[in-house]
């Protein structure tokens, strides 16, 4: 609901509880939410405290590999926002094996996106082309819309890095013509 300072007051007060009561397995989803709404708010080194601290219950009371590589995934974003690319990309890494063990696919799509993300912002465009291609393919294969802008955008950026500026251009042109049609669709719906 866009509701992020009530989210982390209400995540606080669930940290609070959960600790008074040792309510571990809970005191970790609390941490994960506040992370969440911290990193939403973009207060980036305290959703990565929250994530820390989520992380390390988890991996004490073995709660899951779901679980940590959706931790792993979302610490891993924090680390990026913060510009610790490094330490972003070991984190995706983590994230993308436990994905892959596991065979969670959301979360390998995911981590997939995020793994070509923080390789573009490293200038490990090869890499990171190779990431946003797939990311691109898995999006366009399921009808999900919802960060294909985006996505098209980093491969525009990428193929411009790369100096194959028509292959830049058609991306552009798919980002742009992606926008208007949501947001004509947009307009009509309003």
């Amino acid at each position: 609901q866009g509701r992020l300072k009530e989210a982390l007051d209400y995540a606080k007060k669930s940290i609070a509880i959960c600790e008074k009561n040792g309510m571990r397995e809970e005191l970790m989803y609390s941490f994960f939410n506040a992370g969440n709404a911290s990193i939403a708010m973009g207060e980036n080194a305290e959703s990565l405290a929250y994530y820390d601290k989520a992380i390390a219950i988890n991996q004490s009371m073995k709660l899951g590999e779901m679980t940590f590589c959706d931790l792993s995934n979302s610490r891993g974003n924090a680390l990026k926002r913060l510009g610790r690319y490094t330490e972003a990309l070991n984190e995706y890494k983590k994230a993308q094996a436990t994905a892959q063990k596991i065979n969670y696919t959301n979360a390998a799509n995911t981590v997939i996106a995020n793994l070509g993300e923080v390789n573009m912002l490293m200038g490990n465009y090869p890499e990171a082309l190779k990431y946003q291609l797939k990311t691109i393919e898995l999006m366009e294969a399921s009808g999900d819309r919802a960060n294909l802008v985006e996505n098209y955008v980093h491969a525009s950026t990428i193929y411009e890095k790369l100096n194959d500026y028509p292959s830049a251009l058609a991306y552009q042109k798919k980002a742009r013509f992606l926008r208007d049609s949501t947001a004509s669709k947009e307009s009509d719906k309003a």
